[in-house]
């Protein structure tokens, strides 16, 4: 049975051609945007893990401290991914990043850490659980005692507001603690905007939100096993992904 995660239903949604890239010739390497979020989650995990039995958040010189060695850890070991005509201004991109990092973590642990109690069984945990013939997967930032699901996300700007009523993470995340605990969570997506600001929003899913993404889901894997990948619509006004900048693997795609 094909596990599906989030992650990859978007990819199929964006461009099923991408999906057969990754199987093909791997990952790329991260591009700053991936890595600062990385980081800043890291930071935000060491907190959780070790809140579940203090109680306490860490001080906010030592999570930005552990972030900022996951960054270089990650810029280390990973590479990253920029453009030709970007790489004279390698050194400010990567200090930019760092920036933003620290930026990130710094509204996480004044706006977002004290709201949350975690709890150790939704911490940092891969979940797995099936429904009606359908595998669905999942890594949660966190939960805590009292149904809340909290996603992190570091963002330029801020989000419109209708992303948490249209994503699919929130519908996802939500069925497989509903069908792990049995309640129906509010799912909290805190966006920790690099300009300083914290947006957070929030939304419970119904029972028929969890039938149209089974049945989404169900269309998803049908893609998969078919074993046809097209391409997303290469009109920059349909799929602007479609570019050197946000698709790793744009010099190779045989339809660029």
């Amino acid at each position: 049975m094909i596990p599906l995660r989030q992650s990859t239903i978007n990819m199929i949604l964006r461009c099923p051609h991408q999906y057969e890239m990754l199987h093909t010739y791997g990952r790329v390497p991260p591009g700053i945007a991936a890595i600062s979020g990385s980081a800043t989650h890291e930071a935000a995990e060491y907190n959780h893990v070790q809140k579940v039995k203090s109680g306490r958040d860490e001080p906010l010189e030592v999570l930005q401290d552990c972030a900022d060695q996951k960054f270089r850890d990650r810029l280390m070991n990973e590479g990253l991914y920029i453009l030709e005509e970007e790489r004279p201004s390698l050194q400010r991109i990567i200090e930019d990043g760092r920036q933003r990092t620290k930026v990130c973590t710094e509204i996480y642990h004044k706006h977002v850490a004290p709201k949350i109690q975690p709890v150790e069984e939704f911490t940092e945990k891969k979940i797995e659980v099936e429904i009606a013939g359908v595998l669905l997967q999942g890594t949660f930032d966190t939960a805590d005692a009292k149904d809340n699901i909290f996603d992190f996300k570091t963002s330029a700007s801020k989000y419109q507001e209708r992303y948490i009523r249209r994503a699919i993470q929130p519908t996802h995340y939500s069925l497989m603690y509903y069908k792990k605990k049995g309640k129906f969570p509010t799912f909290h997506t805190e966006i920790l905007v690099q300009n300083g600001e914290h947006q957070p929003l929030e939304v419970t899913k119904t029972e028929a939100d969890f039938e149209k993404h089974l049945n989404l889901c169900r269309t998803v894997l049908k893609i998969i096993e078919s074993g046809l990948f097209p391409p997303c619509n290469p009109d920059p006004k349909c799929s602007w992904w479609c570019a050197p900048k946000w698709c790793g693997w744009y010099s190779l795609c045989e339809y660029t």
